[in-house]
């Protein structure tokens, strides 16, 4: 809020949104989005979700600024494909060993879920994120079974490995506990 203009962020809003707009920085900017910009994890009536309070781009950018950290994301977020309470029992889905409900902060994955709403979800079910101790077991084994041997900082693995993270496809902790585990680092993280 000052009378000049911060070229710094005029030039990054440019730089970061597709149609190469000054500001603002639009969702398309960080996340997978419909053709009217709304990001695909923001299901809308007209696209078969369950959030009728989304009907454009704009009530969109507006649930999505009023969402907070205090909010359920199980009561929200999650609503947007599972609709109220989830499947029967509720949220039985979310479990570490559901290749599916680990799947959906993978850039390939049509959810493309920020990993942070999982991490929500996974702490408001169970306590915390889910976890492992040292690669071959816990949030691991939900995709890979015992692939603990691939966890490396150099090699042939190690830019898979480190997407892992980059990606958001396992939370930050999990992350680092297995990385330190099987390589006695974080990789330079």
């Amino acid at each position: 809020v000052t009378p000049t203009i911060d070229t710094t962020s005029y030039a990054q809003a440019a730089n970061l949104n597709a149609d190469g707009s000054h500001g603002p920085v639009n969702c398309g900017a960080c996340h997978a989005v419909n053709k009217e910009g709304i990001p695909t994890w923001i299901d809308n009536p007209k696209d078969g979700g369950s959030l009728p309070s989304i009907t454009d781009y704009d009530s969109a950018v507006t649930w999505a600024h009023t969402y907070t950290d205090e909010d359920s994301v199980l009561t929200s977020t999650c609503l947007n494909c599972h609709g109220v309470e989830g499947k029967d029992p509720p949220w039985s889905e979310v479990r570490q060993d559901n290749e599916d409900y680990m799947q959906h902060a993978s850039k390939e994955s049509k959810q493309d879920l920020p990993r942070s709403m999982m991490d929500k979800a996974e702490t408001e079910l169970y306590g915390a994120v889910f976890s492992t101790t040292d690669g071959s077991d816990g949030a691991c084994q939900g995709c890979h079974g015992d692939e603990s041997n691939n966890v490396s900082c150099t090699g042939e693995h190690a830019r898979e490995w480190k997407l892992h993270l980059t990606e958001g496809r396992v939370a930050e902790s999990t992350w680092e506990t297995a990385s330190v585990a099987q390589t006695g680092s974080t990789c330079g993280w």
